[in-house]
């Protein structure tokens, strides 16, 4: 009697386990566990005779909404350093260059040398 109820049982009957995990694994996010099954999944359907092919079409199209997704995600993120990279520079403060010195004529105290020009 016990070993009535320990038997293993079939998702549906009459439908590849394969599709049924296909999608599973797809919709979690398993990307290539839920592509691998539901292509062997379609691959043994037309053989067994079995049902399935809806959800083996699911879990691969769910699984390929993954790629989409994360492509989406690593896409945004690289567009986030451009930004910083291409962000404006503040403009720094240094004193205009003298015609005729050579010294450094932002240098405290200024040089004797380093005179501004005659307008």
């Amino acid at each position: 009697m016990v070993g009535r109820f320990l038997k293993a049982r079939p998702v549906a009957a009459g439908v590849i386990a394969c599709s049924g995990l296909a999608l599973v694994f797809g919709a979690v996010g398993a990307i290539p566990v839920g592509i691998v099954l539901g292509i062997i999944a379609l691959a043994r359907i037309p053989s067994t005779r079995e049902k399935g092919k809806g959800l083996a079409i699911g879990g691969i199209a769910t699984a390929c909404a993954w790629v989409g997704v994360l492509a989406l995600i690593g896409a945004g993120a690289g567009s986030e350093r451009v930004w910083i990279t291409m962000a404006p520079m503040t403009p720094s403060i240094s004193a205009a260059p003298v015609s005729g010195c050579s010294a450094n004529c932002g240098s405290s105290p200024p040089s004797s040398t380093c005179r501004p020009a005659a307008r």
